[in-house]
Order: C-alpha cells, then sequence, then structure tokens
C-alpha cells in the first residue's frame, strides 16, 4: 500500500517519520509490524528527516489475513504521543 506522511510544521522546523511507528492491526487483533524483507520493489518508504510543507511517500507491506475487510493501519510513537488510527480506503 502507498502511503504519505506530511510535516504540518513551519517550514524552518523538522519533522521525523519512522517507519516502524507504523502498524497493522485485522480482525484476528494481532498487531502486525511491516514486512522490509521485500525485494525488486521500487519506492519503499523510508524513515527520516524532512521540512515542515512537504512530504514522503512510498509503499509499506503488511502481511495480513486474506480477504480480511477489517485492516486498520495506526502510528504507535515508540517515546511521545498517542496512537492515532488510520482508515483504509
Amino acid at each position: 500500500m502507498r502511503i504519505q506522511v506530511v510535516c504540518n510544521k513551519p517550514p524552518n522546523e523538522k519533522c521525523y517519520f519512522d517507519t516502524d511507528e507504523i502498524k497493522a492491526v485485522g480482525a484476528d487483533g494481532n498487531i502486525r509490524e511491516a514486512e522490509w524483507f521485500i525485494a525488486g520493489v521500487e519506492g519503499l518508504l523510508e524513515s527520516g528527516e524532512f521540512f515542515g510543507g512537504s512530504a514522503r511517500s512510498g509503499k509499506m507491506f503488511f502481511i495480513v489475513g486474506k480477504g480480511d475487510k477489517n485492516v486498520v493501519l495506526f502510528y504507535d510513537p515508540w517515546l511521545y504521543g498517542d496512537d492515532i488510527y488510520l482508515a483504509l480506503p
């Protein structure tokens, strides 16, 4: 799935995005980490810093149950902030 992360700070401030903080959960209630050992796929989303007003985008992959229509992505920050749940189209 393709994901876009936007830094909603002023242009002179930085945001940091860590792909390890995005998780998926399906109907079975199990939390899944993104799969990183995928070969031959261009455009993977990478962690890193970026300035306000800009965005990072790329692909992330999760292994979930076949036909599971209840998959939800969520942002699970390691240190600060609350979990944020993201509905999938």
